[in-house]
């Protein structure tokens, strides 16, 4: 599963496919791995992005500190 890098956050990811791009987010108390079965049909005629969010799946929460970054226009 790839990973990037913004302040102090290491978040992971899927992104398979080509084309027009999709990100499937998951609910909380989940991972992106709850769209792996759609990824696998989508990902056949477009990018898929299903990312960890926050303190979910493999994206570390411990890092965070809770500032103005925090939160998804933190990752944005």
């Amino acid at each position: 599963m790839p990973s990037f890098r913004h302040a102090e956050i290491i978040a992971n990811y899927i992104d398979e496919g080509d084309g027009d791009p999709i990100v499937l987010l998951h609910a909380g108390g989940s991972s992106g791995r709850q769209w792996r079965n759609i990824v696998a049909r989508l990902s056949e005629r477009f990018r898929c992005i299903a990312p960890d969010l926050i303190g979910f799946g493999q994206t570390l929460a411990r890092l965070i500190h809770r500032g103005p970054d925090f939160g998804m226009a933190g990752v944005a």
